[in-house]
Protein backbone atom coordinates (compact mmCIF):
# COMPACT_ATOMS: atom_id res chain seq x y z
CA UNK A 1 0.00 0.00 0.00
CA UNK A 2 1.77 3.24 -0.85
CA UNK A 3 2.75 5.61 2.54
CA UNK A 4 2.00 8.77 3.12
CA UNK A 5 4.78 10.45 1.01
CA UNK A 6 3.27 8.65 -2.25
CA UNK A 7 0.05 10.55 -1.76
CA UNK A 8 1.86 13.44 -0.85
CA UNK A 9 3.30 12.91 -4.65
CA UNK A 10 0.23 12.72 -6.24
CA UNK A 11 -1.17 15.55 -4.55
CA UNK A 12 1.91 17.42 -5.77
CA UNK A 13 0.24 17.38 -9.54
CA UNK A 14 -3.13 16.49 -8.83
CA UNK A 15 -5.93 19.08 -6.88
CA UNK A 16 -8.72 18.06 -4.75
CA UNK A 17 -11.05 17.77 -7.15
CA UNK A 18 -8.54 16.48 -9.80
CA UNK A 19 -9.07 13.03 -10.82
CA UNK A 20 -6.23 10.49 -11.44
CA UNK A 21 -6.29 8.13 -14.00
CA UNK A 22 -6.23 4.69 -12.39
CA UNK A 23 -5.83 0.98 -14.25
CA UNK A 24 -7.05 -2.38 -13.00
CA UNK A 25 -5.53 -5.31 -14.72
CA UNK A 26 -7.77 -9.05 -13.80
CA UNK A 27 -5.28 -10.55 -16.44
CA UNK A 28 -3.62 -13.09 -14.03
CA UNK A 29 -6.05 -14.00 -11.55
CA UNK A 30 -8.54 -14.46 -14.53
CA UNK A 31 -5.93 -16.94 -15.60
CA UNK A 32 -5.43 -18.34 -12.32
CA UNK A 33 -9.02 -19.26 -11.60
CA UNK A 34 -9.23 -20.51 -15.50
CA UNK A 35 -6.67 -23.10 -14.28
CA UNK A 36 -7.85 -23.90 -10.71
CA UNK A 37 -11.23 -24.76 -12.09
CA UNK A 38 -11.73 -25.54 -15.91
CA UNK A 39 -15.72 -24.35 -15.65
CA UNK A 40 -14.37 -21.20 -14.56
CA UNK A 41 -15.79 -18.40 -16.98
CA UNK A 42 -16.23 -14.51 -16.46
CA UNK A 43 -17.30 -13.40 -19.62
CA UNK A 44 -17.86 -10.01 -18.43
CA UNK A 45 -14.29 -9.05 -17.64
CA UNK A 46 -12.46 -6.98 -18.81
CA UNK A 47 -8.52 -8.12 -18.43
CA UNK A 48 -7.67 -4.38 -18.26
CA UNK A 49 -10.13 -1.82 -16.70
CA UNK A 50 -9.28 2.01 -16.59
CA UNK A 51 -10.88 4.38 -13.97
CA UNK A 52 -10.59 7.72 -12.58
CA UNK A 53 -10.49 8.34 -8.64
CA UNK A 54 -9.88 11.44 -6.35
CA UNK A 55 -6.08 10.89 -4.36
CA UNK A 56 -7.48 10.92 -1.71
CA UNK A 57 -9.54 7.59 -2.61
CA UNK A 58 -6.20 5.97 -4.01
CA UNK A 59 -4.99 4.44 -0.81
CA UNK A 60 -8.83 2.95 -0.13
CA UNK A 61 -8.63 1.44 -3.72
CA UNK A 62 -5.30 -0.21 -3.60
CA UNK A 63 -5.82 -1.67 -0.55
CA UNK A 64 -9.25 -3.16 -1.26
CA UNK A 65 -7.73 -4.25 -4.98
CA UNK A 66 -4.13 -5.02 -4.63
CA UNK A 67 -3.83 -8.36 -3.62
CA UNK A 68 -6.14 -9.98 -6.77
CA UNK A 69 -5.19 -7.49 -9.50
CA UNK A 70 -2.18 -5.56 -10.86
CA UNK A 71 -3.00 -1.83 -10.05
CA UNK A 72 -1.45 0.97 -12.37
CA UNK A 73 -1.34 4.89 -12.12
CA UNK A 74 -0.50 7.67 -14.43
CA UNK A 75 1.17 10.74 -12.97
CA UNK A 76 -0.03 13.12 -15.71
CA UNK A 77 -3.04 14.83 -15.07
CA UNK A 78 -5.55 14.94 -17.82
CA UNK A 79 -8.32 16.91 -19.02
CA UNK A 80 -11.54 15.21 -20.82
CA UNK A 81 -12.94 12.09 -20.08
CA UNK A 82 -9.69 9.98 -21.82
CA UNK A 83 -6.37 9.33 -20.99
CA UNK A 84 -4.76 10.41 -24.02
CA UNK A 85 -1.68 12.36 -24.80
CA UNK A 86 -3.74 15.59 -26.26
CA UNK A 87 -5.84 15.78 -22.79
CA UNK A 88 -2.67 16.11 -21.09
CA UNK A 89 -2.09 19.00 -18.65
CA UNK A 90 1.01 20.28 -17.58
CA UNK A 91 3.16 19.09 -14.57
CA UNK A 92 5.55 19.04 -12.17
CA UNK A 93 5.78 14.86 -12.25
CA UNK A 94 8.44 13.24 -15.00
CA UNK A 95 7.77 9.57 -14.91
CA UNK A 96 9.73 6.84 -16.79
CA UNK A 97 9.88 3.05 -16.79
CA UNK A 98 13.60 2.47 -16.01
CA UNK A 99 12.96 -1.54 -16.36
CA UNK A 100 16.69 -3.25 -16.94
CA UNK A 101 18.35 -0.23 -17.65
CA UNK A 102 20.50 1.17 -14.57
CA UNK A 103 19.40 3.51 -12.51
CA UNK A 104 20.76 7.20 -13.25
CA UNK A 105 24.00 8.19 -11.11
CA UNK A 106 24.06 11.13 -12.71
CA UNK A 107 20.46 12.53 -12.89
CA UNK A 108 18.89 10.18 -10.34
CA UNK A 109 15.05 9.66 -9.93
CA UNK A 110 13.48 11.83 -6.78
CA UNK A 111 11.89 8.37 -6.25
CA UNK A 112 12.17 5.11 -7.71
CA UNK A 113 10.92 1.18 -7.07
CA UNK A 114 11.40 -1.66 -8.31
CA UNK A 115 7.89 -3.43 -10.14
CA UNK A 116 9.85 -7.25 -10.66
CA UNK A 117 12.83 -8.36 -10.17
CA UNK A 118 16.11 -5.92 -11.06
CA UNK A 119 13.37 -3.70 -13.13
CA UNK A 120 12.34 -0.61 -12.01
CA UNK A 121 10.07 2.35 -12.33
CA UNK A 122 10.60 5.86 -10.96
CA UNK A 123 10.13 9.88 -11.13
CA UNK A 124 11.88 13.18 -11.40
CA UNK A 125 9.87 16.00 -9.49
CA UNK A 126 10.23 19.65 -10.81
CA UNK A 127 9.74 22.67 -9.40
CA UNK A 128 8.23 24.43 -11.76
CA UNK A 129 5.33 22.67 -13.84
CA UNK A 130 6.38 21.91 -17.40
CA UNK A 131 3.72 22.13 -20.48
CA UNK A 132 2.60 19.05 -22.35
CA UNK A 133 5.10 19.54 -25.44
CA UNK A 134 8.17 20.49 -23.14
CA UNK A 135 6.77 17.39 -21.05
CA UNK A 136 7.29 14.58 -23.83
CA UNK A 137 10.91 16.36 -25.13
CA UNK A 138 12.47 15.62 -22.14
CA UNK A 139 10.77 12.28 -21.46
CA UNK A 140 12.17 11.39 -25.41
CA UNK A 141 15.59 12.80 -24.16
CA UNK A 142 15.65 9.96 -21.09
CA UNK A 143 14.71 7.64 -23.19
CA UNK A 144 17.64 8.35 -25.61
CA UNK A 145 20.08 8.97 -22.81
CA UNK A 146 19.58 6.45 -20.46
CA UNK A 147 18.36 2.98 -22.93
CA UNK A 148 14.80 3.37 -20.65
CA UNK A 149 12.01 1.36 -22.25
CA UNK A 150 10.48 3.66 -25.28
CA UNK A 151 7.17 3.29 -23.67
CA UNK A 152 8.22 6.10 -21.39
CA UNK A 153 7.46 9.05 -24.35
CA UNK A 154 3.98 8.62 -24.23
CA UNK A 155 3.38 11.14 -21.27
CA UNK A 156 -0.05 9.64 -20.20
CA UNK A 157 1.45 6.08 -19.43
CA UNK A 158 0.33 4.21 -16.69
CA UNK A 159 3.14 2.73 -13.97
CA UNK A 160 2.49 0.33 -11.39
CA UNK A 161 1.71 1.60 -7.36
CA UNK A 162 4.22 1.50 -5.17
CA UNK A 163 3.46 -1.41 -2.47
CA UNK A 164 1.14 -2.94 -4.34
CA UNK A 165 1.65 -7.08 -6.18
CA UNK A 166 2.82 -7.88 -9.44
CA UNK A 167 0.82 -11.21 -10.18
CA UNK A 168 2.59 -12.26 -13.88
CA UNK A 169 4.90 -14.58 -12.11
CA UNK A 170 4.28 -17.79 -10.47
CA UNK A 171 5.22 -16.36 -7.52
CA UNK A 172 3.76 -12.90 -6.91
CA UNK A 173 6.38 -10.30 -6.48
CA UNK A 174 6.02 -7.45 -4.06
CA UNK A 175 6.48 -4.33 -5.71
CA UNK A 176 8.36 -2.45 -3.54
CA UNK A 177 7.88 0.81 -1.70
CA UNK A 178 9.68 4.46 -2.68
CA UNK A 179 13.44 4.05 -2.33
CA UNK A 180 15.26 7.87 -3.30
CA UNK A 181 15.50 11.00 -1.44
CA UNK A 182 12.83 12.95 -2.55
CA UNK A 183 15.19 15.43 -4.66
CA UNK A 184 12.95 18.64 -6.36
CA UNK A 185 14.81 19.55 -9.37
CA UNK A 186 15.17 23.10 -10.67
CA UNK A 187 12.84 23.09 -13.92
CA UNK A 188 16.00 24.94 -15.75
CA UNK A 189 18.58 23.00 -14.83
CA UNK A 190 16.70 19.55 -15.68
CA UNK A 191 16.29 20.85 -18.81
CA UNK A 192 20.04 22.08 -19.25
CA UNK A 193 21.14 18.87 -18.22
CA UNK A 194 19.44 16.93 -20.81
CA UNK A 195 19.85 20.07 -23.98
CA UNK A 196 22.45 17.83 -25.77
CA UNK A 197 20.60 14.81 -26.08
CA UNK A 198 19.47 14.62 -29.99
CA UNK A 199 15.83 13.03 -30.41
CA UNK A 200 16.22 13.57 -34.17
CA UNK A 201 14.75 10.52 -36.12
CA UNK A 202 14.73 8.50 -39.52
CA UNK A 203 11.33 8.57 -40.47
CA UNK A 204 10.77 5.36 -42.54
CA UNK A 205 7.34 6.17 -44.62
CA UNK A 206 5.51 3.04 -45.91
CA UNK A 207 2.35 2.55 -48.28
CA UNK A 208 2.17 -0.38 -49.30
CA UNK A 209 -0.81 -2.81 -48.16
CA UNK A 210 0.68 -6.55 -46.86
CA UNK A 211 -1.04 -9.14 -48.82
CA UNK A 212 -3.07 -11.46 -46.36
CA UNK A 213 -2.07 -15.26 -46.73
CA UNK A 214 -3.47 -18.48 -45.71
CA UNK A 215 -1.13 -20.75 -44.19
CA UNK A 216 -0.90 -23.52 -41.57
CA UNK A 217 0.21 -22.20 -38.33
CA UNK A 218 1.92 -24.55 -36.73
CA UNK A 219 4.39 -24.67 -39.68
CA UNK A 220 4.72 -21.19 -39.96
CA UNK A 221 5.82 -21.00 -36.09
CA UNK A 222 8.40 -24.33 -36.48
CA UNK A 223 9.55 -22.31 -39.93
CA UNK A 224 10.56 -19.79 -38.11
CA UNK A 225 11.92 -20.98 -34.83
CA UNK A 226 9.27 -19.13 -32.27
CA UNK A 227 6.60 -22.19 -31.37
CA UNK A 228 7.97 -21.31 -27.76
CA UNK A 229 7.42 -17.47 -28.15
CA UNK A 230 4.36 -17.87 -29.40
CA UNK A 231 3.04 -20.18 -26.86
CA UNK A 232 4.99 -18.85 -23.99
CA UNK A 233 3.22 -15.68 -22.69
CA UNK A 234 2.98 -15.79 -18.83
CA UNK A 235 5.50 -13.28 -17.59
CA UNK A 236 5.02 -10.83 -20.48
CA UNK A 237 2.54 -8.11 -21.64
CA UNK A 238 1.20 -8.11 -25.10
CA UNK A 239 3.44 -5.55 -26.48
CA UNK A 240 6.61 -7.07 -25.24
CA UNK A 241 5.10 -10.33 -26.60
CA UNK A 242 4.58 -9.06 -30.22
CA UNK A 243 8.01 -7.65 -30.24
CA UNK A 244 9.54 -10.85 -29.17
CA UNK A 245 8.05 -12.64 -31.55
CA UNK A 246 8.39 -10.26 -34.67
CA UNK A 247 12.30 -9.45 -33.94
CA UNK A 248 12.62 -13.60 -33.69
CA UNK A 249 10.90 -14.37 -36.87
CA UNK A 250 12.34 -10.95 -39.17
CA UNK A 251 16.05 -12.26 -37.50
CA UNK A 252 14.93 -15.49 -38.88
CA UNK A 253 14.12 -14.52 -42.24
CA UNK A 254 10.32 -14.44 -42.37
CA UNK A 255 8.68 -12.05 -44.96
CA UNK A 256 6.04 -9.02 -43.97
CA UNK A 257 3.17 -11.30 -44.95
CA UNK A 258 4.04 -14.52 -42.38
CA UNK A 259 4.54 -11.85 -39.27
CA UNK A 260 0.91 -10.53 -40.58
CA UNK A 261 -0.34 -13.95 -40.47
CA UNK A 262 1.00 -14.70 -37.02
CA UNK A 263 -0.16 -11.75 -35.28
CA UNK A 264 -3.99 -12.13 -36.82
CA UNK A 265 -3.85 -15.68 -35.25
CA UNK A 266 -2.16 -14.78 -31.76
CA UNK A 267 -3.91 -16.86 -29.00
CA UNK A 268 -6.88 -14.32 -27.52
CA UNK A 269 -5.07 -13.14 -24.59
CA UNK A 270 -2.28 -11.89 -26.49
CA UNK A 271 -4.06 -10.21 -29.44
CA UNK A 272 -3.55 -6.74 -29.85
CA UNK A 273 -3.67 -5.78 -33.50
CA UNK A 274 -6.62 -6.03 -35.50
CA UNK A 275 -6.92 -5.57 -39.92
CA UNK A 276 -6.82 -1.83 -39.05
CA UNK A 277 -3.84 -1.71 -37.62
CA UNK A 278 -1.74 -4.80 -38.11
CA UNK A 279 0.05 -3.85 -41.21
CA UNK A 280 1.34 -0.62 -39.47
CA UNK A 281 3.08 -2.79 -37.10
CA UNK A 282 4.44 -4.96 -39.11
CA UNK A 283 6.28 -2.39 -40.99
CA UNK A 284 7.67 -0.65 -38.00
CA UNK A 285 9.19 -3.62 -36.35
CA UNK A 286 10.85 -4.78 -40.17
CA UNK A 287 12.00 -0.51 -39.96
CA UNK A 288 13.48 -0.86 -35.81
CA UNK A 289 14.59 -4.73 -36.74
CA UNK A 290 16.98 -2.54 -39.41
CA UNK A 291 17.52 0.15 -37.19
CA UNK A 292 18.77 -2.11 -34.76
CA UNK A 293 21.01 -4.28 -37.50
CA UNK A 294 22.54 -0.88 -38.76
CA UNK A 295 23.04 0.59 -35.26
CA UNK A 296 20.73 3.29 -35.20
CA UNK A 297 18.71 2.24 -32.58
CA UNK A 298 15.13 1.67 -32.38
CA UNK A 299 14.16 4.27 -30.21
CA UNK A 300 15.05 6.55 -33.08
CA UNK A 301 13.18 5.16 -35.82
CA UNK A 302 9.61 6.75 -36.54
CA UNK A 303 7.76 4.61 -38.71
CA UNK A 304 5.12 6.48 -41.07
CA UNK A 305 2.20 4.31 -43.13
CA UNK A 306 -1.10 4.70 -44.91
CA UNK A 307 -2.52 4.46 -41.82
CA UNK A 308 -0.46 6.68 -39.74
CA UNK A 309 0.66 9.14 -42.22
CA UNK A 310 1.20 13.19 -41.11
CA UNK A 311 0.46 14.91 -43.94
CA UNK A 312 2.09 17.98 -44.16
CA UNK A 313 0.89 21.87 -44.93
CA UNK A 314 2.70 21.02 -48.48
CA UNK A 315 1.03 17.86 -49.43
CA UNK A 316 -2.68 19.30 -48.54
CA UNK A 317 -1.97 22.22 -50.87
CA UNK A 318 -0.99 19.84 -53.57
CA UNK A 319 -3.84 17.82 -53.24
CA UNK A 320 -6.68 20.69 -52.60
CA UNK A 321 -8.93 20.94 -55.21
CA UNK A 322 -9.69 24.02 -56.79
CA UNK A 323 -12.68 26.86 -56.67
CA UNK A 324 -13.65 30.66 -57.96
CA UNK A 325 -14.48 32.75 -55.07
CA UNK A 326 -17.07 35.35 -55.62
CA UNK A 327 -14.09 37.97 -57.08
CA UNK A 328 -13.42 35.31 -59.34
CA UNK A 329 -10.08 34.27 -57.71
CA UNK A 330 -8.75 30.70 -57.66
CA UNK A 331 -9.19 29.41 -54.37
CA UNK A 332 -7.45 26.57 -52.65
CA UNK A 333 -9.23 24.06 -50.49
CA UNK A 334 -7.33 21.76 -47.81
CA UNK A 335 -10.33 18.99 -47.81
CA UNK A 336 -12.18 17.52 -50.76
CA UNK A 337 -15.04 19.96 -50.89
CA UNK A 338 -17.84 19.35 -53.40
CA UNK A 339 -21.05 21.61 -54.56
CA UNK A 340 -24.51 20.00 -53.61
CA UNK A 341 -24.89 19.37 -57.73
CA UNK A 342 -21.94 17.21 -57.67
CA UNK A 343 -23.22 14.99 -54.76
CA UNK A 344 -24.48 10.98 -56.67
CA UNK A 345 -28.15 11.84 -56.41
CA UNK A 346 -30.06 9.66 -53.88
CA UNK A 347 -31.94 6.68 -55.47
CA UNK A 348 -35.11 5.83 -53.63
CA UNK A 349 -35.42 2.70 -55.15
CA UNK A 350 -32.04 1.17 -53.38
CA UNK A 351 -33.22 2.48 -49.68
CA UNK A 352 -35.12 -0.46 -47.88
CA UNK A 353 -33.08 -3.68 -47.43
CA UNK A 354 -36.10 -4.92 -45.66
CA UNK A 355 -39.46 -2.51 -46.63
CA UNK A 356 -40.37 -0.12 -43.77
CA UNK A 357 -38.04 -2.13 -41.43
CA UNK A 358 -34.63 -1.99 -42.14
CA UNK A 359 -33.07 0.32 -44.61
CA UNK A 360 -30.03 -0.73 -47.20
CA UNK A 361 -26.81 -0.99 -45.85
CA UNK A 362 -27.88 0.24 -42.42
CA UNK A 363 -26.68 -0.75 -38.57
CA UNK A 364 -28.53 -0.93 -35.86
CA UNK A 365 -30.49 -2.84 -33.44
CA UNK A 366 -33.57 -5.12 -32.60
CA UNK A 367 -34.09 -4.68 -29.21
CA UNK A 368 -36.05 -6.36 -25.94
CA UNK A 369 -36.37 -7.58 -23.01
CA UNK A 370 -36.13 -11.45 -22.95
CA UNK A 371 -38.73 -13.65 -24.27
CA UNK A 372 -40.23 -10.97 -26.91
CA UNK A 373 -39.63 -12.75 -29.91
CA UNK A 374 -36.48 -10.92 -31.27
CA UNK A 375 -34.29 -13.68 -32.03
CA UNK A 376 -37.42 -15.28 -34.04
CA UNK A 377 -38.49 -11.92 -35.93
CA UNK A 378 -34.43 -11.33 -36.80
CA UNK A 379 -34.41 -15.27 -38.00
CA UNK A 380 -37.69 -14.35 -40.29
CA UNK A 381 -36.49 -11.09 -42.16
CA UNK A 382 -33.36 -13.09 -42.71
CA UNK A 383 -35.31 -15.61 -44.41
CA UNK A 384 -36.64 -13.17 -46.57
CA UNK A 385 -33.30 -11.28 -47.78
CA UNK A 386 -32.24 -15.08 -48.20
CA UNK A 387 -34.73 -16.50 -50.47
CA UNK A 388 -35.79 -12.77 -52.41
CA UNK A 389 -39.21 -13.29 -50.88
CA UNK A 390 -41.71 -10.36 -50.00
CA UNK A 391 -41.45 -10.20 -46.19
CA UNK A 392 -45.47 -10.17 -45.04
CA UNK A 393 -46.48 -8.27 -48.62
CA UNK A 394 -43.33 -5.90 -48.20
CA UNK A 395 -40.36 -6.02 -50.84
CA UNK A 396 -36.37 -7.28 -50.00
CA UNK A 397 -33.76 -7.22 -51.74
CA UNK A 398 -31.86 -10.77 -52.07
CA UNK A 399 -28.78 -11.30 -50.53
CA UNK A 400 -26.67 -13.70 -48.56
CA UNK A 401 -27.54 -13.68 -44.76
CA UNK A 402 -24.69 -14.23 -42.43
CA UNK A 403 -25.68 -15.20 -38.66
CA UNK A 404 -23.08 -15.10 -35.20
CA UNK A 405 -25.19 -17.03 -32.95
CA UNK A 406 -24.12 -17.00 -29.32
CA UNK A 407 -27.21 -19.14 -27.66
CA UNK A 408 -29.11 -21.38 -29.82
CA UNK A 409 -28.38 -24.46 -31.28
CA UNK A 410 -27.66 -24.32 -34.84
CA UNK A 411 -29.44 -27.90 -35.33
CA UNK A 412 -32.35 -25.99 -33.73
CA UNK A 413 -31.63 -22.70 -36.02
CA UNK A 414 -31.21 -24.84 -39.22
CA UNK A 415 -34.88 -26.80 -38.47
CA UNK A 416 -36.64 -23.19 -37.62
CA UNK A 417 -35.36 -22.03 -41.50
CA UNK A 418 -36.79 -24.81 -43.17
CA UNK A 419 -40.26 -24.19 -41.71
CA UNK A 420 -40.31 -20.40 -42.15
CA UNK A 421 -39.14 -20.40 -45.75
CA UNK A 422 -40.49 -24.04 -46.91
CA UNK A 423 -37.53 -24.53 -49.32
CA UNK A 424 -36.39 -27.64 -50.74
CA UNK A 425 -32.54 -26.77 -51.51
CA UNK A 426 -30.89 -24.47 -48.35
CA UNK A 427 -31.13 -20.62 -48.95
CA UNK A 428 -28.21 -18.57 -48.73
CA UNK A 429 -27.75 -18.54 -44.86
CA UNK A 430 -24.33 -18.87 -43.18
CA UNK A 431 -23.93 -19.32 -39.46
CA UNK A 432 -20.06 -18.57 -37.83
CA UNK A 433 -20.06 -22.14 -36.07
CA UNK A 434 -16.74 -20.80 -34.05
CA UNK A 435 -16.45 -18.67 -31.04
CA UNK A 436 -15.36 -15.09 -31.94
CA UNK A 437 -15.58 -11.45 -30.44
CA UNK A 438 -16.40 -8.01 -31.27
CA UNK A 439 -12.40 -7.62 -31.86
CA UNK A 440 -12.29 -10.20 -34.46
CA UNK A 441 -15.11 -9.10 -35.93
CA UNK A 442 -12.86 -7.44 -38.91
CA UNK A 443 -11.54 -10.83 -39.79
CA UNK A 444 -15.11 -11.48 -41.44
CA UNK A 445 -14.41 -8.77 -43.92
CA UNK A 446 -13.52 -11.20 -47.08
CA UNK A 447 -15.58 -13.74 -46.31
CA UNK A 448 -18.13 -11.40 -46.06
CA UNK A 449 -17.07 -10.25 -49.58
CA UNK A 450 -16.54 -13.92 -50.91
CA UNK A 451 -19.81 -15.26 -50.26
CA UNK A 452 -22.39 -12.29 -51.15
CA UNK A 453 -22.99 -11.07 -47.66
CA UNK A 454 -26.30 -8.71 -47.79
CA UNK A 455 -26.80 -9.35 -44.13
CA UNK A 456 -24.68 -9.82 -41.01
CA UNK A 457 -26.94 -10.66 -37.70
CA UNK A 458 -25.10 -10.50 -34.39
CA UNK A 459 -27.23 -12.47 -31.55
CA UNK A 460 -27.08 -11.26 -29.10
CA UNK A 461 -24.81 -8.51 -29.19
CA UNK A 462 -23.26 -9.08 -25.59
CA UNK A 463 -22.16 -12.51 -25.31
CA UNK A 464 -19.56 -11.54 -28.31
CA UNK A 465 -18.01 -8.38 -26.19
CA UNK A 466 -14.88 -11.42 -24.91
CA UNK A 467 -12.80 -8.52 -22.84
CA UNK A 468 -15.39 -5.68 -22.39
CA UNK A 469 -17.94 -4.37 -20.53
CA UNK A 470 -21.81 -3.89 -22.40
CA UNK A 471 -21.63 -1.25 -19.81
CA UNK A 472 -18.78 0.76 -19.87
CA UNK A 473 -19.11 3.72 -22.42
CA UNK A 474 -15.60 3.43 -23.96
CA UNK A 475 -16.18 -0.40 -24.62
CA UNK A 476 -19.54 -0.27 -26.51
CA UNK A 477 -17.93 3.22 -28.50
CA UNK A 478 -15.33 0.71 -29.89
CA UNK A 479 -17.37 -1.85 -30.79
CA UNK A 480 -20.08 0.04 -32.34
CA UNK A 481 -17.86 1.87 -34.45
CA UNK A 482 -15.85 -0.99 -35.19
CA UNK A 483 -19.35 -2.30 -37.09
CA UNK A 484 -20.04 1.01 -38.79
CA UNK A 485 -16.52 0.67 -40.80
CA UNK A 486 -17.05 -2.99 -41.53
CA UNK A 487 -20.76 -1.81 -42.86
CA UNK A 488 -19.48 0.73 -44.69
CA UNK A 489 -16.45 -1.10 -46.27
CA UNK A 490 -18.73 -3.93 -47.37
CA UNK A 491 -22.12 -2.59 -47.85
CA UNK A 492 -23.66 -5.38 -45.71
CA UNK A 493 -26.26 -4.24 -42.97
CA UNK A 494 -25.76 -5.24 -39.76
CA UNK A 495 -28.23 -6.51 -37.25
CA UNK A 496 -27.41 -6.44 -33.27
CA UNK A 497 -30.24 -8.46 -31.51
CA UNK A 498 -30.14 -6.81 -28.02
CA UNK A 499 -31.31 -7.15 -24.37
CA UNK A 500 -33.51 -4.31 -22.75
CA UNK A 501 -33.42 -3.30 -19.57
CA UNK A 502 -35.84 -5.16 -17.33
CA UNK A 503 -39.45 -3.10 -17.42
CA UNK A 504 -41.78 -1.85 -14.86
CA UNK A 505 -45.20 -3.74 -15.04
CA UNK A 506 -47.30 -1.09 -17.50
CA UNK A 507 -43.67 0.47 -18.70
CA UNK A 508 -43.91 0.33 -22.57
CA UNK A 509 -40.36 0.23 -23.65
CA UNK A 510 -38.06 3.05 -24.86
CA UNK A 511 -34.89 3.55 -26.82
CA UNK A 512 -33.23 4.43 -23.56
CA UNK A 513 -33.83 1.08 -22.14
CA UNK A 514 -31.41 -0.75 -23.67
CA UNK A 515 -27.90 -1.54 -22.62
CA UNK A 516 -25.28 0.83 -23.46
CA UNK A 517 -27.93 3.30 -24.93
CA UNK A 518 -26.18 6.27 -24.46
CA UNK A 519 -24.38 5.43 -27.62
CA UNK A 520 -26.29 3.15 -29.53
CA UNK A 521 -28.79 6.03 -29.57
CA UNK A 522 -26.71 8.35 -31.70
CA UNK A 523 -25.35 5.37 -33.17
CA UNK A 524 -27.71 3.26 -34.88
CA UNK A 525 -29.67 3.69 -38.89
CA UNK A 526 -32.09 1.53 -38.41
CA UNK A 527 -33.54 0.25 -35.13
CA UNK A 528 -36.92 -2.08 -34.14
CA UNK A 529 -38.00 -2.28 -30.30
CA UNK A 530 -39.97 -5.19 -29.27
CA UNK A 531 -42.57 -5.76 -26.15
CA UNK A 532 -44.11 -8.94 -25.48
CA UNK A 533 -47.57 -8.38 -25.17
CA UNK A 534 -49.14 -12.40 -25.23
CA UNK A 535 -47.79 -15.63 -25.48
CA UNK A 536 -47.83 -15.74 -28.99
CA UNK A 537 -47.27 -11.90 -30.02
CA UNK A 538 -45.17 -8.77 -29.46
CA UNK A 539 -45.43 -5.07 -29.60
CA UNK A 540 -43.36 -3.30 -32.53
CA UNK A 541 -42.23 0.09 -33.14
CA UNK A 542 -39.61 1.15 -35.71
CA UNK A 543 -37.19 3.78 -35.93
CA UNK A 544 -34.87 5.22 -38.06
CA UNK A 545 -32.04 7.90 -39.00
CA UNK A 546 -33.27 8.56 -41.94
CA UNK A 547 -36.74 7.87 -42.66
CA UNK A 548 -39.66 8.73 -40.23
CA UNK A 549 -39.89 6.75 -36.88
CA UNK A 550 -42.56 5.73 -34.26
CA UNK A 551 -44.51 3.14 -36.30
CA UNK A 552 -46.10 0.96 -34.12
CA UNK A 553 -47.01 -2.44 -34.87
CA UNK A 554 -48.30 -6.22 -33.71
CA UNK A 555 -45.97 -8.66 -34.66
CA UNK A 556 -47.64 -12.17 -34.35
CA UNK A 557 -45.60 -15.86 -34.24
CA UNK A 558 -47.50 -18.89 -35.41
CA UNK A 559 -47.02 -22.31 -34.30
CA UNK A 560 -44.06 -22.88 -37.37
CA UNK A 561 -41.91 -19.85 -35.81
CA UNK A 562 -43.47 -17.57 -38.87
CA UNK A 563 -43.72 -14.11 -38.12
CA UNK A 564 -46.66 -12.04 -39.47
CA UNK A 565 -47.26 -7.96 -38.81
CA UNK A 566 -50.25 -6.22 -38.45
CA UNK A 567 -49.94 -2.43 -38.62
CA UNK A 568 -51.69 0.15 -36.09
CA UNK A 569 -52.32 2.82 -38.46
CA UNK A 570 -52.85 5.98 -37.18
CA UNK A 571 -50.91 5.63 -34.26
CA UNK A 572 -47.03 5.89 -33.09
CA UNK A 573 -44.56 5.30 -30.63
CA UNK A 574 -45.24 8.80 -29.44
CA UNK A 575 -49.17 9.16 -29.19
CA UNK A 576 -50.41 5.72 -28.40
CA UNK A 577 -53.80 4.98 -27.70
CA UNK A 578 -54.30 1.08 -26.42
CA UNK A 579 -55.13 -1.51 -28.64
CA UNK A 580 -56.85 -5.25 -27.72
CA UNK A 581 -54.50 -7.46 -29.73
CA UNK A 582 -58.13 -9.48 -30.13
CA UNK A 583 -59.19 -7.52 -32.83
CA UNK A 584 -56.45 -8.48 -35.05
CA UNK A 585 -58.21 -11.58 -36.18
CA UNK A 586 -55.63 -14.07 -36.10
CA UNK A 587 -53.41 -15.23 -38.38
CA UNK A 588 -55.11 -14.59 -41.36
CA UNK A 589 -53.95 -12.23 -44.24
CA UNK A 590 -54.44 -8.44 -43.98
Amino acid sequence: MPKNKFIELLQRNFGEKDLVNFGINKKYYLERKAKEDPEFEDRFSRDFEQAKHYVRMIGSQVKALRDKYDLYLSFTPTSGQERKKTNAQDTYIIAQDIDGAPIPTDLPPSYYWETSPNKYQGVWVLDNKVNPQEHEVLCRKLVKKYGFDPCGVDIVHLYRIPGTVNHKYATDFKVSGMKGDGTVYRKRDFMKFLEDVDISKRTVVIDEEIEEINADLDSVLEEYQVIKEFTHRLAVDRSEWAWNLEQKMIANGASKEEVKFVLLNAPREMAKFTEETVDAEVHRAFAKAEAIETGEGEEDVEVVTSLTKKVTLEEQEAKSITSVTQKGEKKKHRFNIVRVDEIQPFDPTDFWLIEDFWENGSVGVIGAPSKSFKSTFALNLACAVATGKPFDGREVKQGAVLIIQGENNLSMEQHKIYAVTGCETPPPIYFVDDNITMEQIYRLESDIRDLGIKLLIIDPMYLLFGNGDINRHQDIVERLDMLSKLSKKTGCAVMLIHHSRKLERGAKIQTSDMYGSAFIEGWYESMILLQRKTNNSSRMTTYFRNHKSGDVYDLVVNDNMGCKVYSRKGESAYEEPEVELSTLGGFEDD
